[in-house]
């Protein structure tokens, strides 16, 4: 059982430079979690300028919670990425997400990850 959440940077390019621009940390689930959730992760951001930010994905499940500003929060499922993306954040914002752990989506969706990409 881990006591601490991952502490690496794997998948941030350039990591240095995004912790500069934003708050990040990671949480670790709840022990009866454990074996579907890896960690769940914050980002909170008060910028002057706009920032872009590219990521490798992890070939895992995320479900991410997103507010701009004062705009409308929204949600979704983001399957196993395919390639390097890219995301820009302006002004004042936060996102948060569960990490799965490879396959610890399958209890909340029986078909192919694929199909959420």
């Amino acid at each position: 059982m881990r006591h601490r959440p991952r502490g690496d940077s794997r998948g941030i390019l350039a990591p240095g430079r995004l912790l500069r621009q934003v708050r990040f940390r990671r949480h670790l689930p709840a022990p009866a979690l454990g074996p579907w959730v890896e960690h769940y992760w914050l980002v909170d951001w008060e910028l002057t300028e706009p920032f872009a930010q590219q990521v490798v994905p992890h070939p895992t499940v995320n479900v991410v919670f997103r507010r701009d500003g004062d705009g409308p929060e929204s949600g979704e499922v983001a399957g196993v990425g395919l390639a390097l993306f890219s995301i820009t954040l302006a002004g004042t914002g936060r996102v948060s997400g569960v990490q799965f752990r490879p396959g610890g989506f399958h209890p909340f969706w029986q078909g192919s990850v694929a199909e959420l990409t």
